[in-house]
């Protein structure tokens, strides 16, 4: 808008020019008589006999005047431009905040009854539907994941009962995978509900980054017992965590989890954390990842090779929710493919880096 402005005036300031030698050069004959200039000087420093000792003049005063014209009508038409990109700036800069876990920014609406007001106007009350579409989302997996709990708990307990006052083989081999199907079923729907919450911290306390991941640790030492899989925990002793316990426990256990379950047997998981570096780091050995399937890992229902997931242990929710909680708590889930193979899971913060 400045290199715009500017161009105008030039232009404009030109074409007046043009229009005034058009006419100095159709005015009929006139003469005159030797007249020093500028006028009031001592000695003649330029003289004018006649029509183009005229126009010579006039293009010499144009140019001294045009130039600085330019000038100031640049300058002018930065301040202008700035101000009136101002509420733009303003909507860009919105938009640059604003991802589909947070749309709780909006764009400050200008006070002048112009087109940038209704364009602040109309972008705020589209931020306001899809705020209210994302949150209605969030409630209905909530409130589906809840429903869904009492239903498949009254199953389960119905094929174990069957399963206790039948001796038919085949019958007792099908109550038994409704069991096992139903379990999943159960996990995958608590993970929902997790997810769900998951970005809605309840209360915020300080607590010890180390013992959440001693819990997560023994949460999963049943299959570490199975596969022979160490952990080791090299989290700073002193290292504190300001945010909601109940959630980033949440956290901690299911990068223990996920790096526990895919880790090959007799290998060793470390967790790492420190005030030097990212807050937490959780690292295990396994097959090379390629680096785009390793950024995908945290979508929901992925699983490692780029597949969605459809067998095997877990419900696929588990870096989903990891990300989630990390983003609630002003952090970031950063997944990196090691050259040597495995996957490195870091969570950063602006000072945990």
């Amino acid at each position: 808008m400045t290199v715009l402005g500017t161009a105008a005036v030039l232009v404009g300031g030109a074409a007046v020019l043009l229009v005034v030698v058009w006419v100095l050069t159709i005015i009929p004959g006139f003469t005159f008589t030797a007249g020093p200039f500028p006028y009031g000087s001592t000695h003649d420093v330029f003289e004018v006999h006649g029509r183009q000792d005229v126009l010579t003049l006039f293009w010499f005063c144009s140019a001294v005047v045009l130039v600085p014209l330019t000038v100031v009508g640049g300058v002018v038409s930065w301040f202008v431009a700035g101000h009136t990109m101002r509420p733009l700036l303003a909507v860009i800069e919105t938009s640059d905040g604003l991802d589909v876990e947070d749309l709780s920014g909006r764009v400050p609406v200008p006070t002048t009854h112009d087109e940038t007001r209704a364009v602040a106007v109309a972008l705020n009350a589209l931020l306001d539907r899809l705020e209210s579409g994302v949150a209605a989302r969030s409630r209905f997996a909530a409130n589906a994941a809840h429903e869904l709990r009492n239903p498949l708990a009254t199953v389960r307990a119905i094929a174990q009962l069957a399963q206790h006052q039948t001796d038919d083989p085949v019958l007792v081999r099908a109550l038994s995978r409704i069991v096992t199907t139903n379990e999943r079923m159960s996990e995958t729907t608590a993970s929902l509900l997790a997810l769900a919450r998951a970005d809605r911290p309840e209360g915020v306390e300080a607590f010890v980054l180390r013992a959440l991941v001693d819990d997560a640790v023994e949460t999963v030492h049943p299959i570490m017992r199975t596969r022979h899989i160490a952990v080791l925990n090299q989290v700073s002793a002193d290292l504190t965590v300001q945010g909601d316990r109940v959630l980033f426990a949440q956290l901690v256990r299911n990068l223990v989890d996920n790096a526990v379950r895919y880790a090959p047997p007799g290998s060793t998981v470390t967790a790492v954390g420190s005030s030097q570096g990212p807050l937490l780091a959780v690292r295990n050995d396994g097959d090379r990842i390629d680096d785009v399937d390793a950024a995908l890992l945290a979508e929901p229902f992925r699983r490692r090779g780029d597949r969605v997931r459809d067998s095997g242990e877990g419900t696929g929710l588990g870096l989903a929710i990891v990300a989630a909680v990390a983003k609630a708590h002003g952090a970031e889930l950063v997944l990196t493919a090691p050259p040597r193979g495995g996957l490195l899971a870091e969570i950063r913060t602006a000072t945990h880096r």
